[in-house]
């Protein structure tokens, strides 16, 4: 079973729990005891959150510091363009097999739809690999982060891991760090509609 087949299963499964647990909501307070619909939905909302942490579908992880060589592109849509030139040369490197990928906006930040944006694309790779000219080293800090496996539409998914966290008891987002994407190469991209699967990564704190 692929992972993004896990994933649709696994959110047909909470979204069947927090009906149920609607459900009961519903049946043990009578609505006229709500003061607002925005009661109800925060009561949804907070449900939806709590079934996302039992069922370890979101997780605080540490990432360890990694050396990565890495590209930045702007533009529309900059994230291919970042991609292309350092999976070339891992692929020409014979690093595909051990290398991870990650990505995230940079400066300029996406601000209006259609406005130019900044990408950045890297690999981690090993000591003792020279990086070539054309791309830029670095070392990744690594930390805390919450990872919540993204569906295809990214957006959203960021927008219930950003929520999630807002909720959190124990963790707050940290800002002095970007958040990232990782890509995992998908193997068998027909019908799958990406040739990768999307883990985010939110770095976090402790409040």
């Amino acid at each position: 079973m692929t992972p993004a087949i896990l994933l649709q299963r696994t959110e047909i499964l909470l979204f069947e729990q927090q009906l149920d647990r609607v459900l009961k909501l519903f049946q043990k307070k009578n609505t006229d005891c709500f003061s607002s619909l925005d009661e109800i939905l925060t009561e949804m909302e907070d449900l939806l959150m709590s079934n996302l942490e039992e069922n370890n579908i979101i997780k605080i992880v540490t990432l360890p510091p990694m050396r990565v060589a890495y590209n930045i592109a702007v533009g529309a849509a900059p994230e291919d363009e970042a991609m292309a030139p350092v999976l070339d040369w891992i692929k020409s490197s014979n690093l595909l097999g051990t290398a991870r990928f990650f990505g995230g906006n940079v400066v300029p930040l996406p601000s209006h739809l259609g406005t130019p944006y900044g990408y950045g694309m890297c690999a981690a790779i090993p000591d003792g690999v020279d990086v070539p000219s054309h791309l830029k080293e670095m070392v990744m800090p690594g930390g805390l982060y919450a990872m919540f496996e993204s569906s295809d539409d990214i957006g959203d998914s960021w927008k219930t891991l950003m929520r999630y966290l807002s909720k959190h008891s124990k963790y707050k987002s940290d800002r002095s760090r970007l958040c990232l994407e990782e890509h995992i190469r998908n193997d068998n991209p027909d019908g799958s509609g990406s040739k990768y699967y999307l883990n985010l990564f939110e770095p976090v704190k402790v409040k």
